[in-house]
């Protein structure tokens, strides 16, 4: 197995933007707006109790017309259905994660204690080893693939 050398823990993010089960979608929203991310984790304490993303927004508050007033709890992806990584995981292990589960971002927890430790996403992998670009690569859904000049 391809090991990096860095571990989660040298290229997650270490303070994630969160927010409560009990804020509204909206207040979630606003957030996301004023962050610049695609995602918020959702704790309670120290723990992780889910994940709201741009995707859960749009694909289950806007389509099914649930008011923006509603709790996050309403829409997010509860913490029993995420897949994390531990922070002494190597990289590769976490892209590895990331490409078969099809994600964007991935919380980091520690185990014994499900405390949310942190985040990884792609730009944070890519910003640390600008070489694993090939293996998220892979990962991309591209639209009409076969009319673009791709090497």
């Amino acid at each position: 197995m391809v090991k990096t050398g860095y571990l989660v823990i040298d290229a997650m993010t270490k303070r994630p933007i969160t927010a409560s089960k009990f804020d509204s979608i909206r207040d979630a929203c606003l957030l996301m707006k004023n962050h610049v991310v695609g995602t918020i984790v959702i704790k309670e304490k120290d723990e992780l109790v889910g994940i709201l993303s741009e995707n859960d927004v749009c694909r289950k508050a806007v389509v099914e017309m649930i008011d923006l007033d509603a709790p996050i709890a309403d829409i997010m992806t509860p913490a029993d259905k995420i897949i994390y990584a531990t922070p002494e995981m190597d990289l590769f292990n976490a892209i590895e994660l990331i490409r078969e589960a099809n994600l964007k971002h991935l919380p980091v927890l520690d185990e014994e204690t499900n405390e949310l430790l942190g985040y990884l996403t792609w730009k944070d992998i890519l910003k640390i080893q600008p070489t694993l670009f090939e293996l998220l690569v892979d990962r991309l859904e591209i639209r009409e693939e076969k009319e673009k000049p791709i090497f």
